[in-house]
């Protein structure tokens, strides 16, 4: 009766960690194409931003040149000088 108990019990634990392995794994599947989509959308915002920044840089430069654009990249519409009443 003993030897059947020891069996018995062995046989639970080792249902009980096939099931959590399978668990885990699941997971651990799920977490890693979540993180590769994400970082393709992060290289993606990271590429849009270097563009971004060297067309801020190439009007900076141009703005040297031609002093004449600098009121058109200050955007000054966007804030009133004078709060309305």
């Amino acid at each position: 009766m003993k030897n059947n108990l020891t069996t018995t019990m062995l046989n639970g634990l080792l249902a009980f960690l096939l099931l959590a392995s399978a668990i885990l794994c699941v997971q651990y599947v799920s977490l890693t194409r979540e993180f590769r989509s994400l970082n393709g959308q992060v290289n993606g915002i990271i590429g849009w931003r270097n563009s971004v920044q060297a067309l801020v840089a190439d009007c900076s430069e141009y703005g040297k040149k031609n002093p004449a654009i600098i009121p058109i990249l200050e955007n000054k519409t966007a804030a009133p000088s004078k709060p309305a009443k």
